[in-house]
Formats: C-alpha cells, sequence, structure tokens
C-alpha cells in the first residue's frame, strides 16, 4: 500500500461525463475569477479592515480544505510543515503601512486559489468535492492530541486581561525574549534584522535570533485581532493564546503524521494506545518541560523534525512536488525555529537517499522544475537564517546560561529500549537488512538511528562544555529535550509496525471487546508520565510529575505577582513614543528586578543592545533595595546621559531623601 503522501496530488477527471470540455476557456476563467477575488478582498480589507478569532478559525479550515492530499492527516502534515516553516520567510519583506499584512494576504490568497481550483477545473463538481478530506477512525486521535494538549496550557487559554496574561508569563523568564520578538515584528510589519535601528540610535537586541515561530505567530495575529497593534492588554493576551495555540497544534502535526501511516490506519483499534502514549509524551509528559518554561518555539521545532522524518521515510516518491515543498519547508522551519535541530537532520538526508532508489527520485521535467524552485526558495531561506545565526559566537553555545527543568528521564530511557527492540525485531535481528534493505519495516526500524545519534551529540556537546566551561549547560540540556521527545515519536512507529507485520501475518479476526480493550489501554497509557491531575496535594502528595511541577510553580508564581504584574503593566502603558531609552525598576520583592527591567523593555519596544547592557546595572538590587538602590540609580543614570530611569514614585520619593545629584533625579519618572 502507497504511502499516504504519495497520493498527496488530488487528480480531476480531464474530462467530464460526456463530450470534452473546453478546458483552457475553464481555466482561464478560474484565473480570471481568481484575480477578481483576489482584488475584491484586498479592496474590503482596504475600505473595511476585519479580524476575529472566527477569522483565525475560518482560515484554518480553508487551509485544511486545499487539496495538497486526500487524507486529514495528511493535509494536516503538509498544511503545519508549509505554515511553520515557508510562510514565516515572508516576513523578511517589509510591506507599505497601508498594505494588508501577511496573515490577511494569506486569507485572500486561500480564498482566491480555491475559486481557481473550482472554477478552472474540467469537473467542478469532482474538483469541489475534493476539498473536503477522507477521515478515518486514526483521524479522530487528532481531536485527543487537541484536547489533552489545550488541557495541559488551558491557563494560557483563559486569560483576558493585559495584567491577567502578564502575571502569568512572568512565571517563565523566556516569555519575556519571545514576547519582545513577537512585539517587534507587529511593531514593524517585518522581523528584527529589517526593522532599522531604534529612535536611539542604537541597534535592536535579537538580531541574531531566528524568528520563525514569532513571524508565525503574527501572522495568526493579523487575522485574530488586526494587522495593527492593538493596546497592549490585547498583545498580551493574544500572545498568551496564540503562543499556546501554536504549541497544541505542534502536538496534533506529530500525531498526524503518526496517524498517516498506513499500518496504523489499517488497524487503529490495535494501534490507539501507543499513539495517545506518544500524544501523552507531547502533553502532560516530556513536552510539558518545554510548554510551561515558554520552550514553545522549540516544541514547534521538533514537531518540524518529527514530520520530517516521517515524511522522508516513508514517502514512496520524494520527487513528487508536494513531498519535496513539505520535507523543504520543515527543514527550513527547523533552522528558523531552533537551528541545532539541524544536526538531527543529517541522518534523515542518508535516509533520503540510503539505501538508494531510483524510483524514489523518479519525476517529469515540470515536478522537476516545481521542485528547483523550491529548492531555491529553500535556500534563500536558509541563507536568511545563516546570516542571523553567524553573529553568535562559538563560546556562546558552550557558556549560555539558561534553565531546562528535568523531565522523568526513566520513562524516556525505557521508550528508547522499546524502540530498540522493535527495531531490532523489524529486520529480524539481520543487521545488514537494517543498514541495506528497502521498504517501510526496514525504514521504521532505521529511526532509532536518529535519537542514537541525537545522544552521541549530546554527550559530545556536555564533554565540551564540561571542559570549556566546567558544567554541562543551556545547549546540550535542551538538545537532549529534543532526542527525549523524539524517542516515544519513533517507538510508536517502530512497535506499531511491528504489531501490524505480525497481525498481518495471522488470521485475524476482531476479538469481542476489542474497543473497551483499546480504550482503557490508551486511558493507561495517559497515566504514564504520572498523573495527569494539575494538583495533587489535594490527595495529600506532592507534585511529582513535571507537569504537576511546572504548574504548581506557575500557580505560585502567579499568585504572588499578582500586584507587581499590574504595576509593571501600568508604567509600560504609560510609556510615551519619543521617550528614548528608559530602565525601569520595580517596587516587589517578588519578582526579580532584573527580569522586571527586561519585561518593561519588551512591552514598551525599546529593547535595544543599549537598554540590554543597562538591564546589567540593576544586578546589585539582588542583595537588596536599601544601600543599593541610589549606587545603581545613579551607575545606570551615569552610564547613558540620555537614558531615563522609571520607577514607582515611592522609590523616587526614596532617591530624594537619599540625596540623588538634581541633574540626576530630574531624569528619573515617577508613576503611581
Amino acid at each position: 500500500m502507497p504511502h499516504p503522501l504519495e497520493t498527496a496530488e488530488c487528480h480531476v477527471p480531464a474530462v467530464a461525463q460526456g463530450r470534452p470540455l473546453p478546458l483552457w476557456n475553464r481555466k482561464g476563467a478560474g484565473i480570471c475569477l481568481g484575480l477578481v477575488v483576489m482584488a475584491g478582498f484586498l479592496l474590503l480589507v482596504q475600505l473595511q479592515p476585519f479580524s476575529g478569532w472566527g477569522v483565525l478559525a475560518l482560515t484554518g479550515l480553508l487551509a485544511v480544505a486545499v487539496p495538497t492530499a486526500r487524507q486529514l492527516s495528511q493535509r494536516i502534515v503538509i498544511l503545519g510543515c508549509l505554515y511553520f516553516g515557508a510562510v514565516p520567510l515572508l516576513w523578511w519583506i517589509p510591506l507599505p503601512t497601508s498594505f494588508p499584512g501577511w496573515g490577511q494576504l494569506l486569507l485572500g490568497g486561500l480564498i482566491s486559489g480555491l475559486a481557481i481550483w473550482i472554477i478552472g477545473s474540467p469537473n467542478r463538481k469532482a474538483a469541489a468535492a475534493s476539498l473536503l478530506p477522507s477521515v478515518g477512525k486514526a483521524d479522530t486521535l487528532l481531536l485527543v492530541a487537541a484536547a489533552l494538549g489545550s488541557a495541559v496550557l488551558l491557563p494560557y487559554f483563559r486569560v483576558f486581561t493585559g495584567p491577567q496574561a502578564l502575571g502569568l508569563l512572568l512565571a517563565s523568564w523566556d516569555n519575556s525574549s519571545h514576547f519582545s520578538m513577537y512585539n517587534m515584528i507587529r511593531s514593524h510589519g517585518t522581523v528584527v534584522p529589517m526593522a532599522g535601528i531604534s529612535e536611539s540610535g542604537h541597534p535592536w537586541v535579537f538580531m541574531e535570533y531566528p524568528q520563525g515561530f514569532h513571524a508565525a505567530l503574527a501572522t495568526m495575529a493579523d487575522l485574530a485581532v488586526g494587522h495593527a497593534p492593538g493596546p497592549l492588554g490585547i498583545e498580551l493576551v493574544t500572545y498568551s493564546r496564540l503562543s499556546s495555540l501554536a504549541a497544541v497544534g505542534a502536538t496534533v502535526m506529530v500525531t498526524a503524521g503518526l496517524t498517516s501511516l498506513p499500518w496504523i490506519r489499517e488497524r487503529p483499534m490495535m494501534c490507539t494506545p501507543f499513539v495517545v502514549l506518544a500524544i501523552t509524551a507531547w502533553s502532560f509528559g516530556t513536552a510539558s518541560v518545554a510548554t510551561l518554561h515558554a520552550f514553545q518555539n522549540f516544541v514547534v521545532g521538533v514537531a518540524l523534525l518529527a514530520c520530517l522524518m516521517i515524511v522522508v521515510s516513508f514517502a514512496d516518491s520524494l520527487a513528487k512536488p508536494v513531498v519535496f515543498a513539505t520535507s523543504a519547508a520543515a527543514i527550513v522551519g527547523i533552522a528558523n525555529t531552533w537551528a541545532l535541530l539541524l544536526l538531527l537532520v543529517v541522518p534523515l538526508a542518508a535516509f533520503a537517499v540510503f539505501p538508494w532508489s531510483r524510483q524514489r527520485w523518479q519525476g517529469t521535467k515540470a515536478a522537476w522544475l516545481a521542485n528547483g524552485v523550491v529548492a531555491a526558495a529553500g535556500l534563500i531561506g536558509l541563507a536568511l537564517v545563516g546570516l542571523q545565526i553567524s553573529r553568535i559566537e562559538t563560546g556562546t553555545v558552550v557558556t549560555a546560561i539558561g534553565r531546562v527543568p528535568s523531565s522523568t528521564h526513566g520513562v524516556e530511557i525505557a521508550t528508547f529500549l522499546v524502540a530498540m527492540a522493535a527495531s531490532i525485531l523489524l529486520v529480524h535481528g539481520n543487521f545488514r537488512d537494517f543498514l541495506t534493505s528497502p521498504g517501510k519495516m526496514p525504514a521504521a526500524a532505521r529511526l532509532v538511528v536518529i535519537p542514537v545519534l541525537g545522544l552521541a551529540v549530546v554527550i559530545a556537546l556536555g564533554t565540551y562544555q564540561i571542559v570549556s566551561a566546567g558544567k554541562v549547560n543551556y545547549y546540550s540540556l535542551k538538545l537532549a529535550l529534543a532526542v527525549e521527545l523524539m524517542l516515544p515519536v519513533i517507538a510508536c512507529i517502530a512497535v506499531t509496525a511491528l504489531v501490524g507485520r505480525w497481525l498481518a501475518s495471522q488470521r485475524y479476526g476482531r476479538p469481542r471487546g476489542l474497543a473497551v480493550m483499546s480504550a482503557l489501554a490508551a486511558l493507561a497509557s495517559t497515566q504514564v508520565f504520572g498523573l495527569t491531575v494539575q494538583d495533587t496535594r489535594p490527595l495529600g502528595m506532592d507534585p511529582m510529575t513535571p507537569y504537576q511541577q511546572g504548574m504548581s510553580t506557575i500557580e505560585s508564581h502567579t499568585s504572588k505577582n499578582a500586584e507587581a504584574a499590574t504595576e509593571l503593566f501600568r508604567a509600560a502603558e504609560g510609556h510615551t513614543a519619543g521617550r528614548g531609552d528608559a530602565m525601569y525598576i520595580i517596587n516587589s520583592e517578588h519578582i526579580d528586578p532584573l527580569l522586571a527591567a527586561t519585561w518593561y523593555l519588551a512591552l514598551t519596544g525599546t529593547h535595544n543592545q543599549n537598554t540590554n547592557r543597562l538591564v546589567e546595572e540593576l544586578r546589585p538590587l539582588h542583595e537588596g533595595y536599601g544601600g543599593n538602590l541610589a549606587q545603581v540609580a545613579e551607575n545606570v543614570l551615569g552610564a547613558d546621559p540620555d537614558v531615563s530611569l522609571v520607577l514607582d514614585s515611592t522609590l523616587r520619593d526614596f532617591l530624594e531623601s537619599e540625596g540623588l545629584p538634581d541633574q540626576l533625579l530630574e531624569r528619573t519618572i515617577g508613576v503611581n
């Protein structure tokens, strides 16, 4: 049975019932109508801009309706790779301020494109019918993935005010950086490297950080809340919801990749517990270590890697334009979210050409012409990312400071051993078959090379960090987390392939109670990483799992930070354009003063290299405000004659009582 992506090109009969149709006339009419629809859409957006969460949902439905494949799971894999891989590159192109945003242009393109598809088809009825994907029993697992993924991040969806969203986001340090990049794209209409320089003449920060994830969020924000940046509170709420939606989308993408596999579609009942185990790992399990600590961009990058792995390993032909474009977009997306993941793409490149099969690379001239255009666009995308990350020094990768919470490890080690065992059985313990045999079973077995290589890279990088910096730190730990996220996907593929092959060789009748057995086993799979309960303290147990510990920390920080978050939000809301660079000092012992200052810069869109440097001047406040506030104020204001200091009126009065010189006191701004 061909791999689902082999059927990704939807063919409509060239001749209708009866006599042949005027094909060229219909194509011309379709193109003309599509252009008229696009022009009308652009005019409508100019006259009456529209947006809303319903508009975002409509755009998603229209994107799924594009007949890139017959099955729903296949379409989601293709759509996810193209959206997170290709669409963010558009934000490198600055648009005129009066022009609609990329999100609205995407909606207009989908509407006009579908009109061209139907009107220009020789069989319009069949073309319209092709917009609806076929849905199998296995596709119901997509709803399970969406439900579990949303349940984990429910607090981030249930925010309605700016201070409420800020209080929640303050629980994780990385949120300030990611919101800053998102806010910059929203404010300037382009990625940070194309945004020029700040009002004070200093370059922006994050010039070197790939912004594919943030551009994808900005595209959705165009549709959800409008192209023009809204009030600060709306932007915070939107970011909280969209970043969480992207993480849920990553879980659904990985699930769609699994449910697109033919042996899972043939025997969904038998395979459901294994797929649910992978879904749990990507929601309440290993992924919660990332999503609850503001690593959503990282999760999206690993999801793209998982989808690329499935496409490259199991597509019968890699020359088909839709398969080629999906793969190319996934690679660009990986580079544009978390570039170190490209190290794990190396074995996938080997899987694409080894063992060599000419049939996998055969295609028509037209197909290879399209693939050439896609390859050129992909290389441009990789070059842009390369220019960004070339600014990062090797030493930064070695010594970067950052906290990566620990996962359960035991479950991941067990998953790795199960994947190894299943891979050995798939090739009957024959190493030559493992290396050289064609077919989907050996291909499923070879996937275990990815975590093996990943662990080798983690060990090598960790050793280098120990030798150079004395300890293992951020990047090696995060790469290890990527390997742990890939393990349940690879184990699911290997085990379900083994089960499918065994059942195919047996006289297999559906036993009585199979549905109940499958449901109970799937429910058991959801508890492998620990009780899927947010808070176990009412049960008399301390939080044990990474998910419970993460939620406990977030709840604790949110309750303590509520008043300080409101103070910080009001201070940022009172910022006016043209004030120049300013540094903020919060009047709260519950929030790190450096974190509060960084958030102020992110919220006001003033995070440049100068203000980023001045944040370090606040470090003495960790030892207390009483004997250090006046000295810190003098250091900040003395370091740059054009910078001002924003702080609570009580703190300003304290500085005045401490005898801060009048010329410096004039540059302090008190807020209530």
